[in-house]
């Protein structure tokens, strides 16, 4: 059943590995370029998830809490299937008629796994990228108390904090830090939504921790 549009958000946000396909926060070397392979994971996932060819279900024998099944692909979806399977390293039935059924593993992909291997992001990646994304003002850049970043990744590509030195209007959220205004603009949705979940994120983390004076990494499995 779907229940609102599909959103490739929460890859982009959460899962910094898919098999050997990688979606790093950041790109370390000038030299690097992103995994246009995982970009078009995204892009298959979501066509196939939208048509209702790839579907989320659970494991009916508990093996693991998900599956993955691909069902009703062929004729009409039998090629952007085939791509979908030959980026994630899985062969393609000799019988296109048939059901496809993988198993979901949250960890790094190994040799021992069959199915779909995720690597998610921690909580503290995220505060990471969200820095990263802030328009620092050249005042502060002479004055040393910033970090420079390298370039962002597919993750931090339209994230964006900006910077001024008059109180802003509207925006999202906005606070005054060494006489600079920095606030997200009210009609930035994607870097509003970042910005949200990462603040549940934190408070659950903060929630469930034991110790009210270091808070965990938290670290949260893609979702439909």
């Amino acid at each position: 059943m779907r229940t609102g549009p599909y959103s490739t958000l929460p890859l982009i946000v959460f899962v910094k590995r898919i098999n050997d396909m990688k979606n790093p926060a950041f790109l370390d070397e000038p030299s690097t370029e992103p995994d246009r392979g995982f970009h078009r994971f995204v892009e298959l996932n979501r066509e196939l998830f939208s048509a209702g060819v790839v579907n989320w279900v659970a494991d009916p024998k508990k093996e693991v809490a998900f599956d993955i099944l691909i069902t009703g692909y062929a004729p009409t979806y039998s090629e952007q299937v085939r791509e979908y399977l030959t980026l994630l390293g899985l062969p393609m039935p000799t019988e296109e008629s048939e059901d496809i059924v993988f198993p979901v593993y949250f960890a790094v992909k190994s040799r021992s796994l069959d199915g779909i291997a995720i690597s998610t992001r921690s909580t503290g990646d995220l505060i990471q990228i969200l820095r990263a994304a802030i328009e620092v003002p050249q005042e502060h850049k002479i004055a040393g108390v910033t970090i420079e970043y390298p370039e962002m990744g597919l993750i931090g590509k339209d994230l964006r904090i900006h910077s001024s030195k008059g109180k802003p209007e509207g925006t999202a959220v906005a606070v005054r830090y060494r006489d600079f205004w920095f606030y997200i603009d009210d009609i930035d949705i994607r870097t509003k939504l970042f910005y949200q979940t990462l603040r549940i994120l934190w408070s659950i983390s903060i929630a469930a921790s034991s110790d009210s004076s270091a808070a965990p990494v938290l670290t949260i499995p893609v979702s439909r």
